[in-house]
């Protein structure tokens, strides 16, 4: 009977240890596992999506690997898994560029499968975002096509040079080499020599000779037009190798301008990562910008922007800077910034560059002003993004003579004297010429809070500081420490320090509290009244990030099954004592 039951002790003992532990086992496995976001981009909108298909309005893209089902755009899909995108052009339309997280993929470098471009990609570190643009192609069969089968086929595209027509193209000094065999030559020669013939019928179809299996081509552009190619190389070096017997495009656009920024390093590239604040365009030549363009139509949004603008336009732009910065100078990538009426808002002359808008914003301090206030020595400002989302904060403190402080001092038990000021607020805005855009601040939601420097502190008093806004007086709570009252607000406009006799209990009835600088953990200038520290020490016991629910879980568990074998052996001792003493 009693091995029964230690053999029963020793079960419940290997229980109550596998229950405590596997929650801690769960917890390891699942923190192990680490996911990223893939799916498609929507700064170019699609019109439907089903099951990781997308379709555009000039084509479609099929997302596989990621697990895309119904209606969802993005996935969450464990590191190391293969990704393969199909790009597959509507009929006469064309691949116009390929995206992977803000970054151009070269078309001419995918792999084809008839009229498909084919994409592979590995998750590693980071999100994945895809984003296609498709465009009609000028009314001709866009490629890659199926051709004829029997020979290789091209055809001239984009909207850089009038497509099809070769003759615009070389008058332009852009040519045309094709390499078949070893022999590169350009395509006038080929033509003369009759290796390549042209299908007029067919919509200016150019065909290499049935013989031949093999063709290079590369595109030279000798002129002073600026061209963006695809579908072909751009020297020998780096010709494009066709072998499948169907339709190509050698595509030539004109290279465009653009204006970008975005709000991380991975949306539109490290280069144009702007940083303590945002931008947005609001007009090109005084009317809303153009948004058409498949290359560039984002004017601004929560991701950043990327708008297509030709040079010489006049383009209006907002340059917000974060609480806390300005913009450095009126000078960016050359170009000089002409402030306009409205703040943070700028005109310019678009040059024949790229604009990226890249570490335009540096770190600057509110200012405070208290040379006209006999009674304030200093002041300082916390939290003060509470009152002005963007560039600082101009703290002026002056006395207020002639000011009745009766009804102050009535607020306050015990007043013995009162100095009456002036606090006025204004927000402070760089144009980066050295002046600013100032805006007076009376009244807003979520308070700041101000430390004052009091002239003559004595100890042996209490202070306390009554606001005056509109007519109505608030004695606001106030802690003094090392001789600064510091208190909250949200309103600017009359206060008065009010001097009180000091409570035995060293809180007075008017609401302040003292303190030395031992009671302010070294950092009186963003001290925060007593209420603010209360709640923030409440806050503490909250778990931290990592601690999961599990963890606790766990923890009780084992706590209740050491209860409970205690308990056991308890009983299971009682029972053999009565044993062995009948023995």
């Amino acid at each position: 009977m009693y091995k029964s039951r230690r053999t029963i002790f020793g079960f419940l003992l290997a229980l109550v240890l596998i229950l405590g532990v596997l929650p801690e086992f769960h917890v390891r496995a699942e923190g192990s596992s680490q996911t990223y976001k893939v799916g498609a981009d929507d700064h170019t909108q699609w019109k439907s999506m089903q099951d990781g298909v997308f379709q555009y309005a000039a084509g479609s893209m099929k997302i596989e690997g990621a697990g895309l089902q119904g209606d969802a755009a993005q996935a969450d899909v464990p590191a190391g898994t293969e990704i393969t995108i199909t790009l597959t052009p509507g009929k006469d339309c064309v691949l116009r560029s390929f995206m992977v997280n803000g970054q151009s993929i070269a078309v001419a470098g995918m792999n084809t499968n008839g009229t498909s471009y084919i994409y592979k990609t590995k998750v590693e570190n980071a999100d994945l975002k895809f984003e296609p643009s498709f465009d009609t192609s000028g009314g001709n069969a866009p490629g890659p096509n199926p051709g004829t089968g029997n020979n290789i086929c091209f055809r001239l595209e984009g909207d850089g040079i009038f497509a099809n027509n070769y003759t615009t193209w070389k008058n332009n000094k852009i040519e045309i080499y094709i390499g078949i065999g070893d022999t590169y030559q350009t395509l006038d020669q080929w033509l003369g020599e009759n290796k390549i013939s042209v299908d007029s019928v067919n919509g200016a179809e150019y065909r290499v000779d049935e013989s031949v299996d093999t063709v290079k081509v590369y595109v030279l552009n000798s002129g002073s037009g600026k061209y963006m190619i695809q579908g072909a190389g751009t020297s020998e070096d780096t010709a494009v190798t066709w072998t499948e017997k169907r339709t190509y495009s050698i595509q030539v656009d004109k290279e465009r301008i653009t204006i970008t920024w975005g709000y991380d390093s991975k949306t539109y590239g490290e280069d144009a990562y702007l940083e303590h604040g945002t931008a947005r365009i609001i007009q090109i030549n005084d009317a809303a910008p153009n948004t058409n363009d498949s290359y560039g139509n984002n004017a601004g949004d929560n991701r950043g922007g990327n708008l297509v603008v030709q040079p010489g336009d006049k383009v209006t732009v907002e340059l917000k800077p974060d609480y806390g910065y300005q913009l450095k100078g009126v000078s960016l990538n050359g170009m000089s910034l002409a402030a306009a009426k409205d703040v943070s808002t700028f005109t310019f002359t678009m040059p024949n560059t790229q604009i990226h808008f890249k570490g335009i914003f540096e770190k600057a301090e509110d200012t405070v002003d208290t040379s006209a206030a006999k009674e304030v020595t200093s002041a300082s400002i916390s939290n003060g993004a509470n009152a002005a989302g963007s560039g600082n904060l101009q703290l002026t403190v002056a006395d207020s003579t002639g000011y009745d402080m009766t009804a102050a001092q009535q607020k306050v038990t015990g007043a013995v004297s009162a100095q009456a000021v002036e606090m006025d607020l204004n927000q402070i805005v760089a144009k980066g010429d050295g002046t600013n855009w100032e805006t007076k601040i009376t009244e807003f939601t979520n308070p700041i809070t101000l430390s004052l420097g009091i002239n003559n502190y004595d100890a042996n008093y209490d202070y306390v500081v009554v606001r005056d806004h509109n007519g109505t007086t608030t004695a606001l709570p106030t802690k003094v420490i090392d001789g600064k009252v510091t208190f909250e607000t949200n309103q600017f406009s009359t206060y008065v320090i009010v001097k009180k006799e000091k409570t035995t209990a060293g809180i007075s009835t008017g609401g302040s509290s003292h303190e030395d600088s031992k009671g302010n953990d070294n950092n009186s200038s963003d001290a925060q009244p007593a209420a603010t520290q209360a709640v923030t020490q409440e806050l503490d016991v909250v778990p931290k990030t990592g601690e999961g629910i599990a963890t606790y879980v766990m923890e009780i568990m084992l706590l209740f099954g050491g209860i409970l074998l205690i308990t056991m052996g308890i009983l299971l001792n009682l029972p053999c004592k009565t044993e062995r003493s009948s023995v």
